[in-house]
């Protein structure tokens, strides 16, 4: 309270500040920060695919390099091309499989996984989740026929865990809920890494 009046901060205030605490404690860490936007936004409302955030809400004079991506996105680090979209397609996918398990070894994760990767679509899912607001016209933006991703990066509800296929390596980090679970590093060597 200031003065005997509440105090509200806007949505884009509470986002500059959480940009600024999260330079603030990397401090003294060597690295660039990815920023992209998740449909679960309050102040960056689009469907899918997303637009990456305007610069517009980038408080000034960060320390480090913060790179405003769309959702989903591509990020090129150290010869590695990292692949990512924040929607829960692993889950969805794995929700709506059935499986006859004695005749398949692999998880409904795996088989999710693989999913995404042979048809190459971040959420190849048809009809769509009615949580999800998907543009139907700008389906083609959720594919990645032309380039083929080292790492893949899916948050999901699910368990976390990284498997590395034939080519991809996949991780799901459980929408980042626990600190120790932020951040994984993916693979080598020309194979694909999946994180979700």
């Amino acid at each position: 309270m200031e003065n005997g009046l509440e105090s509200f901060a806007t949505y884009e205030e509470l986002f500059k500040d959480l940009v600024t605490f999260i330079d603030r404690e990397l401090e003294g860490v060597k690295c660039k920060v990815v920023l992209s936007p998740s449909h679960r936004e309050v102040h960056h409302f689009y469907p899918m695919p997303q637009p990456a955030f305007p610069t517009s809400l980038m408080p000034l004079n960060l320390k480090h390099e913060f790179t405003l991506a769309p959702n989903p996105g591509f990020v090129m680090v150290n010869e590695i091309t990292f692949a990512f979209a924040n929607i829960d397609t692993v889950k969805e996918l794995a929700t709506a499989m059935v499986v006859k398990q004695e005749t398949n070894s692999k998880t409904k994760t795996e088989l999710a996984y693989e999913q995404i990767l042979s048809q190459k679509h971040f959420y190849p899912l048809y009809p769509v989740n009615t949580s999800m607001a998907l543009e139907l016209s700008q389906l083609e933006a959720l594919t990645f026929l032309d380039q083929k991703p080292d790492v893949l990066l899916l948050p999901t509800d699910l368990k976390f865990e990284a498997k590395v296929t034939s080519s991809s390596l996949l991780d799901h980090s459980q929408h980042c809920r626990r600190q120790s679970q932020a951040a994984r590093f993916a693979g080598r060597g020309g194979r694909q890494l999946l994180l979700n």
